[in-house]
């Protein structure tokens, strides 16, 4: 007594002993399913190691996006510095004309250097975010172990 599988052909509708079957995979051997099963999971495999590079490719970029984000707010400590103790930077002789052109430009075009505190909230909003960016990070990181 054999037992075929429907397969949505026209002669084997339902499963019952004497159809016989016109899919082409009814009739390979053990061996071929087996092969085929092991295939199949090769595959599955591979695309689950893809996704996990992937995810660390994006755990990568997003360390370099808060490292940049840190960098950033260093900086806008930095130019407060240079901008608010001008008086002492010139005394020092640490001024440099390139950089206050830049900087004047700037300040024209942003008015960031309106207020001193202008600058302090950004450099403070940089680092946030970049902190709260690698505290999820590592959650992630945590979540994947």
């Amino acid at each position: 007594m054999t037992i075929f599988i429907s397969t949505g052909c026209s002669n084997a509708t339902s499963i019952h002993s004497d159809a016989t079957s016109c899919h082409p995979l009814n009739n390979l051997p053990v061996s071929a399913y087996i092969y085929l099963l092991s295939h199949f999971q090769s595959i599955v495999k591979q695309q689950k190691n893809k996704l996990i590079m992937q995810q660390e490719d994006d755990l990568r970029g997003l360390a370099k996006v808060m490292d940049f984000m840190r960098a950033l707010s260093i900086l806008f400590v930095v130019i407060n510095i240079y901008w608010f103790c001008y008086d002492a930077v010139k005394e020092w002789g640490v001024n440099i004309g390139v950089i206050d052109k830049i900087l004047l430009s700037f300040n024209r075009t942003a008015g960031l250097f309106t207020s001193i505190l202008w600058t302090k909230i950004f450099a403070v909003v940089f680092l946030a975010l970049s902190c709260l960016g690698t505290k999820g990070g590592q959650r992630r990181e945590n979540n994947m172990e």
